[in-house]
């Protein structure tokens, strides 16, 4: 049986789910990403994340524009922590997202 699996990458403070520095609009997932389950019950109450490396892709500048091609590069790895989207607003304000580019 194959399930839904919707995780969000945040920029949580408490812990920290991205390295300091990246936003998560930098966040590409590589082809045959391994991510690892792990319950932290530090997090909520207790929640099952998702732990792997993915890739960060620098925005650039956008001044001025509203659109521009994306060039995909392979970037540098970075660890990241996916939480469930069910519990992602629940650290104060943050930015999150659920959709990251993949890097083949």
């Amino acid at each position: 049986m194959k399930a839904l699996l919707v995780s969000s990458n945040q920029m949580g403070e408490d812990p920290p789910d991205l390295p300091a520095g990246i936003r998560v609009s930098e966040v590409a997932i590589p082809a045959g990403i391994k991510l690892a389950p792990r319950f932290d019950n530090q997090l909520l109450g207790g929640v099952t994340v998702l732990e792997g490396s993915a890739l960060r892709q620098t925005e650039g500048d956008w001044s001025g524009g509203l659109f521009r091609l994306w060039k995909p590069d392979r970037g540098a790895v970075i660890p990241v922590r996916l939480i469930p989207y069910c519990a992602w607003a629940n650290r104060g304000v943050s930015h999150m997202t659920i959709w990251m580019p993949r890097v083949l």
